[in-house]
């Protein structure tokens, strides 16, 4: 009996002491969410639709990554459909991810009457919160009612971290991308032309739309793809206001252009 009673009391002790630090943890994680709501300088770099849709939606997508001393301290994903705004909160610290915030925001009916809706005023009808302590989830909280059919993340972990590697990619090269913006004329056949316009690289010929494709920059390369069975990539050899000069890969070619105006 002695035994059974000691065991039972190390049992309640082991678990009044996860209780308590389940509780801390949540109160540190709600800290960082506040400290990192009260920075006023973010570095702000947003992700075109091509890198976070895999189909286009009705309005309003936007994806953005929030800096603050080169390290993304949040992520803010909005998807406009029909009938609602999906708006998606992600929170880092240290690198890791702390919350997720998953709202449905549906619109409010235009004060003209009838059935337009003002897409401009939302309320939020649904919010699901996770938290989040060295890469596992130790709780999920839910306010309000769902509304059905709506698109929801089934695993933020994963989700999140593909986002992050490409937000931050995409951060490190900023002046690359930023650099590479703009109408090029092929100097070895002028007659060939190419936009880099955001993450997309168009080619055209005597001013006729040939083809496009996706980029990204990592480094000294641009990858350019339709399929993965169709990529090209080059290596940045010079680039200036008013020219640039690659290098295909494998082939070593070199390619110059000359910025239009």
């Amino acid at each position: 009996m002695r035994q059974f009673i000691i065991m039972l009391l190390v049992c309640l002790y082991a678990s009044t002491g996860l209780g308590q630090t389940k509780e801390q943890l949540l109160k540190d994680i709600k800290n960082q969410i506040e400290i990192i709501n009260s920075y006023t300088e973010f570095d702000i770099l947003s992700l075109e639709p091509e890198e976070f849709l895999t189909e286009m939606v009705d309005h309003g997508p936007s994806f953005n990554g929030y800096y603050e001393h080169n390290r993304l301290k949040k992520m803010v994903k909005v998807i406009g459909t029909p009938n609602a705004d999906i708006v998606t909160d992600f929170y880092f610290w240290n690198d890791q991810l702390i919350f997720t915030s998953y709202k449905q925001r549906p619109y409010m009916k235009s004060a003209a009457g009838g059935q337009a809706l003002d897409y401009s005023s939302a309320y939020t009808k649904y919010e699901e919160q996770h938290f989040y302590n060295d890469g596992k989830e130790i709780e999920k909280k839910t306010i309000g009612n769902a509304l059905p059919d709506l698109p929801k993340q089934s695993n933020y972990l994963s989700y999140t971290k593909k986002m992050k590697k490409l937000l931050d990619t995409k951060f490190i090269n900023k002046n690359a991308y930023d650099a590479v913006q703009g109408k090029w004329v092929f100097i070895q056949d002028r007659a060939k032309t190419v936009v880099f316009d955001g993450v997309l690289k168009i080619n055209y010929k005597d001013d006729k739309y040939v083809d496009r494709y996706k980029m990204k920059i990592d480094g000294d390369v641009i990858t350019c793809w339709t399929t993965s069975a169709n990529k090209h990539q080059f290596k940045i050899e010079e680039i200036t206001d008013t020219t640039l000069t690659l290098v295909q890969l494998p082939s070593n070619e070199l390619l110059f252009y000359d910025r239009v105006e």
